[in-house]
């Protein structure tokens, strides 16, 4: 049985793990279901005109016209299928 997309977007955090090494914002896709993301977990993003690893820090619930004034991109697809960082760890680096 194949899942339906979800009808909205869910705003991410987002630390890149390459310069500009940053904190930045996205949206997960709605082709893959919310359950496939967790907070700690790395995945990929679109950075200019090349792919990225980020590490998901925060998933709102807001919706996406509530969390940005801008256009987020969103993300491509998570590396791994749970966690890779524990939220101590996630304290620690940021």
């Amino acid at each position: 049985m194949q899942q339906s997309p979800r009808p909205t977007q869910s705003p991410v955090s987002m630390l890149v793990m390459s310069p500009p090494f940053s904190c930045l914002g996205y949206m997960l896709p709605r082709y893959l279901p919310l359950e496939a993301f967790a907070v700690g977990q790395r995945v990929a993003i679109p950075l200019g005109k090349s792919t990225r690893v980020g590490i998901i820090t925060e998933i709102s619930t807001e919706s996406p016209e509530e969390a940005s004034a801008f256009t987020l991109k969103p993300v491509l697809w998570p590396l791994e299928k749970s966690s890779l960082l524990s939220a101590a760890y996630l304290d620690i680096i940021m």
